[in-house]
């Protein structure tokens, strides 16, 4: 078993933010890579696996490019932006088990447009005419024909195959020398590919697969060594919205017309109407969200209908029903709706909602509807420099003879709820002031409790491309009241990014022990650092060390990963 030996805990902080400072400045004098800069950007909503940023077309944002988030706590997230207006723009986080607050700052890497030299200062040749005469002989022999009637595309057997996708990997490493002496680490390498028209068919072969260790060092009770490998992605895709209305899938995949339903080990197939919709199916087994990933013992079938508008602006809609089954006994009768509409360029409103129906042979549950889960979301923009955002999600434990997590037991089924609201405000003032007001409210069986912060940041003034910035918090919880501030700096130069963060908080404990301390007066220090090696190959460094009360907890992580 390996031991780290540790400085003390103010020095070990204080040597920790000296180097991550002193590795930061000296990179920063790296030259930017040609034909790349840095956005910096913030999270005016988020809804699942889909966050929103601020920033859009406008800035340089197309879809396809790699995210970069920087949450108050934890690691570096990373997300995939899907789809851009002129000023902002949607990504899909990669990790979907996180959640990304409104407010998180980050950055995207950007194609940089080259100034144009005119003619006259290069000494070149004038540049040819904006409507040079057509020299291509015309391939049609029916004068008939307009001359800008649409080119056919090639067909699947005249397209050449591609590989696309990436491969990383990762380690973080925590100590915790507080009360007790212990560490975690996690190193994880993976793969995420897809094969594109492989069979000359127009259809795409798709993989994703990891290989994780996890290590625990414990004072007291056994050390762990657990090493792992998970494949969230299996599949050959038959079809393209492009060579037909029809397509197919069998392997593993998550649905493509609702991914919430989740991984199947099957097959599905939908087909678009003439009239903009896509009606699907999908029939095999259910794995597990554990490391198990166990399937078969659970068999799924799902009836799909979803719009498929090809407007920028039209209404996403969609409903599914699934079924299922628990070694061969019926399990869960599911019904999914949900919904994106844009009544105006400023106003979008997303809606979803999970309800069960139980039946007689449910033990715990009424027979009839029960709506699961809701989630409703408003997010309204007053120009380009200010907006807000109200969410409302509501949530209950279903009745399920698979066990995906811990057993509920029957007072949980019956009263467990979370209601929460989340309320969001921004607003530009000038070139450089941005300010944030956000507040959340929740409510269980058991207590109620809520939390609000207000930011100020000041971007590209103190140096360019970068922001330094403050954020006064204040939480009343179930089991403790406390209150802080947040100090950030984060900057993006060419090829390089990097972050410093500073909090200082103090709580109240409800719950303390008669005789111990009912307070504490907590500190952090965090620091993240990104390097494009290359085009498509970035590093990722990140720091956290928490100390003051009873804690003393360092991390460290890397991430690596290639683009191909």
């Amino acid at each position: 078993m390996i031991r780290t030996t540790l400085l003390p805990g103010r020095r070990r902080a204080s040597f920790a933010a000296w180097l991550f400072c002193c590795v930061s400045l000296g990179v920063g004098r790296a030259s930017a890579q040609d034909g790349a800069r840095s956005v910096t950007v913030e999270v005016t909503a988020a809804s699942g696996a889909a966050v929103y940023l601020d920033q859009g077309r406008s800035a340089g944002l197309e879809p396809g490019l790699e995210v970069l988030l920087f949450p108050r706590q934890g690691a570096t997230v990373r997300a995939r932006v899907r789809s851009v207006s002129l000023s902002q723009a949607r990504a899909e986080l990669l990790d979907t088990t996180v959640a990304i607050p409104p407010g998180t700052r980050g950055t995207v890497q950007v194609h940089a447009v080259q100034p144009e030299a005119s003619p006259q200062s290069t000494g070149a040749s004038p540049p040819p005419p904006a409507h040079p005469p057509w020299e291509q002989p015309l391939t049609s022999k029916d004068k008939e024909t307009p001359l800008l009637a649409p080119v056919a595309g090639r067909k699947p057997a005249e397209r050449p195959t591609r590989l696309q996708g990436r491969v990383w990997t990762g380690w973080n490493n925590s100590w915790n020398r507080g009360r007790v002496d212990q560490r975690f680490s996690l190193a994880d390498l993976g793969v995420d590919l897809a094969v594109l028209n492989p069979l000359q068919y127009g259809g795409s072969f798709h993989f994703r697969g990891d290989l994780y260790n996890r290590r625990t060092e414990l004072d007291v009770g056994p050390d762990q060594n657990t090493t792992r490998g998970r494949l969230d992605r299996l599949s050959y895709r038959f079809g393209h919205s492009d060579d037909g209305p029809m397509r197919y899938q069998v392997g593993r995949f998550l649905n493509t017309l609702f991914p919430a339903l989740g991984l199947v080990d099957g097959v599905e197939g939908d087909v678009r109407t003439g009239s903009g919709v896509r009606l699907g199916a999908a029939l095999g087994g259910a794995p597990v969200p554990n490391p198990d990933q166990a399937t078969f013992d659970d068999v799924q079938v799902a009836l799909m209908l979803r719009t498929d508008r090809r407007e920028p602006d039209a209404a996403d809609l969609g409903i599914a029903w699934q079924k299922t089954w628990h070694r061969g006994a019926p399990d869960r009768d599911l019904l999914v709706l949900d919904g994106r509409l844009r009544p105006t360029e400023s106003w979008s409103l997303y809606g979803v909602m999970w309800i069960d129906y139980y039946t007689a042979s449910d033990t715990v549950k009424a027979t009839g509807f029960e709506l699961t889960e809701l989630l409703l979301q408003s997010t309204h923009r007053f120009g380009p420099r200010a907006g807000a955002a109200l969410t409302v999600s509501r949530i209950r434990w279903p009745e399920l003879d698979r066990n995906e997590f811990t057993p509920a037991t029957a007072d949980l089924l019956n009263d467990a709820r979370v209601l929460r609201v989340n309320g969001d405000l921004w607003r530009q003032f000038g070139d450089h002031l941005h300010t944030r007001v956000h507040g959340t409210w929740w409510e269980d069986q058991n207590s109620d409790g809520w939390s609000g912060d207000v930011r100020i940041g000041l971007r590209d003034l103190l140096f360019s491309s970068g922001e330094v910035a403050i954020e006064l918090f204040r939480t009343e919880g179930a089991f403790q009241d406390g209150h802080g501030v947040r100090l950030s700096i984060l900057r993006s130069s060419g090829s390089v990014s990097w972050s410093l963060g500073y909090e200082l908080s103090h709580y109240e404990d409800h719950q303390a022990a008669i005789g111990a301390a009912d307070f504490s007066t907590l500190q952090a220090l965090n620091g993240g650092l990104r390097l494009m090696l290359s085009r498509t190959t970035d590093l990722n460094l990140q720091l956290d060390h928490r100390f003051g009360g009873a804690q003393d907890a360092l991390t460290l992580g890397t991430y690596v990963q290639t683009r191909f």
